[in-house]
């Protein structure tokens, strides 16, 4: 009973506490004491005990139904009241509100957890294998919406289950104990030292980040979000001045075999984002220093984000929580960047905190053209004679192709320094003779693993999206001498006068180039889609379905409507394609046949182990290994199966005969 209130505790991270709470206890507590008592009064009872506890259970079920008002509906119109109760999953997200017919299901299910419990525990006597049946709901959080379990609560379930063990063994002992303990330990460590999954969602509100540990090309991922993108309101934030305004998840700054991986060290030190980090300004002996009373702040709330890395504005110094549920503490610095991220939480919905931070400096550079920087400027083509520090944003793979080195060479000519590069590589870029196509493939490695083939494409078609401009950008960025890196989040703009919402389709990647004094200056090559959207202040589209960013606004005279071809072709992705935890039909009944597995999983792990008891003996004893003693331990349980009679203890072999 204690297991399953751990269980209920649990599932609070996907439920919002209610009357469901009081209701799953109830239900527990008939089923398991029904049960428990039955089998006490009539030892040889175990089978008809458990169905009575089960039995319990249900009228317990029953009685909550009516008392909500909705068992008359269910009798009469149960099709309906499923559709009801998968509207209410499927149009919110975690932790939802289990209101309706949703929490009729949640507690049907729960009371079958509990009657699989009662099975086990009761009728095959074995209090152990009942209480990891009940300790593995508490995993539903994780598997739903890959949150961890609490610590604490995994040590209460732990060591209930080490009880469990002690108890269940045929002569209590210490050791048994010891050894129960010691299991329950390793598991939990297994489970700590677990690499957080792909984000679980069942909806469309829900925007999973496209950056996690567990994903294995970022950029892949960012590419199929960006064409299947959505009107899901990820956060929304308000600023204390007008203008646009770039949220960083994760910066990529290694490039091997054609993939950008992301800077996920932590500090060193552990700091979490509640301590100040000094910004980066241009160096004191400049007209354009940045005083400290410059900094601004930002107040975001998340929406549908779920993500190991909180979106922070650049060149952010500290983050508050702005609410009680945010718990800032969980978050880390990045070892190279002013990003954070999490080992043990996502953000959540109605997470608040707010953010200081520099303002990024303009991209019009020609107001620095009459300040020395000296050699904070300095280029290292091919990255000869570059500090170490810097060695790791110079780095490419060998072989780079002439199709990609000349033409960095002749869009850059007469660059003295990183930023003159930078604005030339970006004025490049947007000249108007590249084009923003989201339905040009991204797929590293096309030709025999040529990290180099996506620019090849970009440059030789000149179509792509902003994942292709941007690691052009930085490769072409890299080979000139100046230490580049790719940026990962959200690109939008604020009025200044008060909330502004970002959206699914706001994401977005840009090159950044390192600057001592300065810090990472951001670039925008990409000539189309949410970067340019932000830096021309207009808000995004918010029709129904992907929007092409290329396709001019319509005018008011319809013949000048563009025509259907110009507009990307949007397939049906295949398994490979589809985003992780994406939405649609074949995710949702993957959803409920997995639940119906572990139901059914559940209901038959009884007879396995008896089976599997069966097998084990009887080799034994054919083999030579106590032989008598294994035959008799079989006859004994076959008396049990056959509900001739109950192995009480003190019972002699006679009275089992």
């Amino acid at each position: 009973m204690a297991l399953w209130a751990l269980v209920v505790m649990t599932l609070t991270e996907v439920f919002l506490p209610g009357p469901w709470i009081p209701a799953a206890l109830t239900i527990c507590a008939a089923t398991l004491l029904v049960a428990c008592l039955l089998r006490t009064v009539r030892g040889e009872a175990s089978t008809s005990a458990s169905l009575a506890g089960g039995l319990a259970g249900a009228l317990t079920w029953v009685y909550w139904v009516w008392r909500s008002g909705r068992l008359g509906a269910w009798v009469s119109e149960p099709r309906e009241m499923l559709l009801e109760a998968q509207g209410i999953a499927y149009d919110d997200f975690a932790p939802l509100d289990p209101a309706g017919p949703l929490q009729d299901l949640a507690l049907l299910a729960i009371l079958l957890g509990v009657f699989a419990t009662a099975l086990i525990l009761v009728g095959s006597g074995m209090p152990l294998a009942a209480g990891v049946v009940a300790s593995a709901f508490m995993l539903v959080p994780y598997a739903v919406i890959a949150v961890r379990m609490d610590g604490t609560l995994l040590v209460l379930a732990g060591l209930a289950l080490a009880m469990l063990a002690w108890l269940g063994s045929p002569r209590a002992r210490w050791l048994g104990l010891g050894a129960a303990a010691l299991a329950v330990a390793v598991a939990g460590a297994a489970m700590a030292l677990a690499p957080p999954t792909r984000d679980r969602i069942w909806n469309e509100s829900v925007v999973a980040a496209p950056v996690s540990t567990s994903v294995p090309d970022v950029t892949i991922t960012l590419a199929n979000d960006l064409r299947y993108r959505s009107n899901a309101r990820v956060f929304d934030f308000t600023s204390d001045g007008p203008g646009p305004l770039r949220f960083t998840l994760a910066t990529l700054s290694e490039f091997s075999g054609g993939r950008w991986l992301p800077d996920d060290e932590f500090n060193a030190a552990g700091s979490t984002v509640t301590a100040p980090r000094a910004p980066i300004t241009i160096p004191p002996s400049s007209e354009f220093t940045i005083p400290a009373e410059a900094t601004s702040t930002v107040a975001v709330t998340i929406n549908g984000l779920v993500s190991e890395w909180l979106p922070l504005p650049q060149s952010a110094t500290r983050v508050e929580s702005a609410d009680s549920s945010f718990d800032p503490a969980q978050w880390l610095w990045s070892e190279s960047s002013s990003t954070a991220r999490s080992e043990s939480t996502t953000t959540r919905r109605s997470d608040q905190y707010t953010a200081e931070y520099v303002p990024t400096l303009p991209n019009d550079w020609t107001s620095f053209r009459d300040v020395d920087l000296g050699s904070v400027m300095t280029l290292y083509p091919e990255g000869t004679s570059a500090p170490a520090e810097l060695e790791p944003y110079l780095a490419l793979p060998e072989g780079l192709p002439d199709t990609i080195s000349e033409p960095a060479q002749q869009a850059t000519q007469g660059a003295q320094d990183r930023l003159e590069l930078g604005s030339a590589l970006q004025a490049w870029f947007t000249d108007g003779s590249f084009e923003y196509d989201e339905a040009a493939p991204y797929s590293p490695g096309m030709e025999g693993g040529n990290p180099y083939d996506v620019m090849e494409v970009l440059l030789a078609d000149r179509r792509g999206f902003c994942v292709h401009y941007a690691s052009t950008f930085a490769v072409m960025a890299r080979y000139l001498g100046a230490p580049t890196r790719v940026a990962i989040g959200y690109a939008s703009f604020s009025d200044g006068q008060g909330e502004s919402t970002v959206r699914g389709r706001e994401l977005h990647a840009w090159p950044e180039i390192f600057v001592e004094g300065i810090g990472w200056v951001p670039f925008e090559p990409t000539p189309g889609g949410a970067g340019a959207r932000s830096a021309a202040g207009e808000p995004a589209d918010l029709s129904e379905g992907p929007i092409d960013e290329d396709t001019p606004e319509p005018e008011e005279d319809a013949s000048e409507t563009p025509e259907p071809e110009e507009a990307p072709e949007v397939t049906e992705p295949d398994d490979a394609a589809t985003p992780e935890g994406g939405t649609g039909q074949r995710e949702r009944g993957n959803g409920a046949l997995t639940i119906l597995v572990l139901v059914c999983a559940a209901l038959l792990l009884p007879a396995a182990i008896r089976r599997a008891r069966n097998i084990r003996r009887v080799r034994a004893a054919r083999g030579g290994l106590l032989p008598a003693r294994n035959a008799w331990a079989e006859f004994g349980d076959c008396v049990i199966d056959l509900g001739l009679t109950a192995r009480a203890d003190g019972a002699t072999p006679r009275a089992d005969a």
